[in-house]
C-alpha cells in the first residue's frame, strides 16, 4: 500500500518508540530503559501531505521539533 492510500484505508497505527539505543539518545532520553514505549495514532490524527495540523486554541503557542518518515 502506498502512503497516500493509507489515509483512505483508515486503520489505527500501533507503534513502538525508544526501542533502540540510538533512537533513545536522539530523543534526549536515557538508554537504560528495559522495555519499549508503545503508542497509538488513531485515524483522527491523520493529516494529508500539505495540510495543516489543527491545534486547540486553548493550547496556546506550540513550538516543537519533529521529523517525518514519509
Amino acid at each position: 500500500m502506498k502512503a497516500k492510500e493509507f489515509v483512505a484505508f483508515g486503520k489505527k497505527i500501533v507503534a513502538i518508540g525508544k526501542n533502540y539505543e540510538a533512537h533513545a539518545r536522539e530523543m534526549g532520553g536515557t538508554t537504560t530503559r528495559n522495555s519499549p514505549v508503545l503508542f497509538l495514532k488513531p485515524t483522527t490524527s491523520y493529516v494529508r501531505n500539505g495540510n495543516n495540523v489543527l491545534l486547540p486554541l486553548a493550547l496556546g503557542k506550540c513550538i516543537t521539533k519533529w521529523s517525518s518518515v514519509w
